[in-house]
């Protein structure tokens, strides 16, 4: 797998204490310590798996010598005022300066920040000094710091902004031209709050800043030599172990996963939604279980589910996401990173019992109405076979195609065998009704991934994938479903 980047922002401010003595004071047992943070995803944040990658360390290493970590998240500054009155013991995520270090102790480093230049992509950029960059507008945000040399260059042409996200959005705007942020930082912000605008801005390689992030202590702390050494030693353990890189990689899979954009659609029994609206189905269920499996915050959720043709194309766009179920054809192969298969399926012709329809190539028909669902495998290996496109009867849910079969307004249905069969008997009919006239593809179903997802996490979802094979877990949710057979016998209850 690949190595986690060794990025983080820099925007640690050279901090004014504003905060209130006594916002963390807490009885607490002399093993008992409170690390105060400020938000700063990935690395820190109370929302995100483990609070962080930041905070995950420093809990590993601190728990190496018996420290019970109570973590409290508040502003920078009021964190600031925090280690001063003694309301905090430690605080992770700071860059080392004079003024610092006059009053805190630091530790070794825990990982190393990079800020680098985002821009808008269509801009041709590059630069080797701060000078070079007097012809462009530069976006900074209110109340940082982008080191000694940047805070002092007067003769830039420089506008501050409320947030690093308004900086974002001002680069996409085009309304400045360049924006410092650590890499991983502003891949986080469009990943999470602008899935749809990532391929728009890039960011050159070449570092503004690159520095190493520590763990701070007072220095009036009774205890600050004894917590920065335990947590230097319990590191330094952690890395001698092989933890330390095994614990960045995987957190980095977990938190880019965390934030990923799922798409499926009603697919019944692959993926609904209940009468209480609550997601089910085997992909679905395969899903969250591989998520949990790899340490993810993440669970399909009700506004994940789209129609089919919607979710197909916003797949495509958004950088960070997966669809689910999907067959896997020649035609897709190369738009998408590929998980699977999670079960084997059959995309067929269904008709309503009409003999004539039996065994009949689908090119060799003439004057039928076919239902297809939009951008589905159905419509895609119909047109494959220069089937008239005037056949084609489009809708955007199965549960129309069901309904028109039933009424008689369409003669087939190109669709997975499995989920026709399901909404058929939803409409009302029984498996005497209808007949699989035509398979049209042996297949399977899988999870695709957007093509920018990296290796590392499709990676991480396939080793998932194999273990449930393996421990029979995947056996177990298809027999729920009835799917130990081609077709399932008995429709489960939604």
């Amino acid at each position: 797998m690949a190595r986690i980047a060794h990025s983080v922002c820099f925007w640690f401010v050279l901090m004014i204490a504003t905060a209130s003595s006594g916002l963390f004071a807490t009885e607490r047992k002399d093993n008992a310590l409170t690390l105060g943070y400020g938000s700063w995803p990935p690395f820190t944040n109370q929302n995100l798996q483990h609070k962080g990658i930041l905070a995950f360390l420093a809990n590993e290493a601190l728990s190496l010598h018996d420290y019970q970590i109570k973590f409290v998240q508040a502003p920078w500054d009021v964190v600031r005022e925090g280690l001063r009155d003694g309301s905090v013991d430690i605080s992770i995520g700071w860059l080392k300066n004079a003024e610092r270090e006059s009053e805190l102790l630091f530790s070794d480093p825990i990982m190393y920040t990079t800020n680098v230049w985002f821009h808008h992509s269509d801009l041709d950029f590059s630069w080797e000094h701060l000078s070079d960059l007097s012809g462009f507008r530069i976006g900074l945000t209110e109340g940082y710091s982008y080191g000694e040399e940047l805070d002092q260059a007067d003769y830039l042409n420089t506008s501050r902004a409320t947030s690093d996200s308004e900086n974002l959005l001002r680069l996409l705007r085009k309304e400045i031209d360049l924006f410092p942020i650590d890499r991983m930082v502003g891949q986080h912000l469009l990943e999470s709050q602008l899935p749809f605008q990532v391929d728009k801005l890039r960011y050159d390689e070449k570092p503004l800043l690159e520095e190493p992030l520590h763990v701070v202590v007072s220095k009036t702390h009774p205890q600050a030599k004894q917590l920065i050494e335990a947590f230097n030693e319990g590191l330094r353990q952690l890395k001698l172990a092989g933890k330390y890189e095994q614990a960045l990689t995987d957190l980095n899979s977990a938190l880019s996963i965390g934030r990923m954009q799922l798409y499926t659609e009603e697919y019944a029994p692959y993926s609904f939604l209940t009468d209480t609206e609550n997601p089910s189905g085997i992909a679905v269920e395969i899903f969250n279980r591989l998520a949990e499996l790899i340490g993810a915050k993440k669970q399909v959720m009700a506004r994940d589910f789209y129609p089919w043709a919607r979710a197909y194309r916003e797949i495509q766009r958004a950088s960070n996401s997966a669809i689910f179920a999907i067959t896997h054809t020649p035609k897709r192969d190369a738009l998408f990173k590929w998980v699977g298969p999670i079960v084997r399926s059959r995309v067929v012709l269904l008709s309503v019992n009409q003999p004539k329809f039996m065994n009949r190539a689908p090119e060799t028909l003439q004057g039928v109405k076919i239902c297809v669902i939009r951008d589905d495998v159905g419509e895609e290996l119909l047109l494959s076979r220069n089937v008239d496109s005037e056949l084609l009867h489009y809708v955007n849910h199965p549960r129309a195609c069901a309904k028109l079969m039933k009424l008689g307004r369409v003669q087939l249905w190109a669709y997975g065998s499995h989920s026709a069969q399901w909404y058929l008997q939803e409409a009302g009919m029984t498996t005497e009704d209808f007949q699989v006239s035509y398979v049209l593809k042996e297949s399977a179903q899988y999870i695709a991934f957007n093509r920018h997802v990296s290796d590392e996490v499709v990676g991480r979802f396939d080793e998932a994938l194999n273990y449930l094979r393996l421990s029979g877990e995947l056996k177990t949710i298809l027999s729920k479903y009835g799917l130990e057979s081609d077709l399932p016998q008995v429709r489960p209850q939604r």
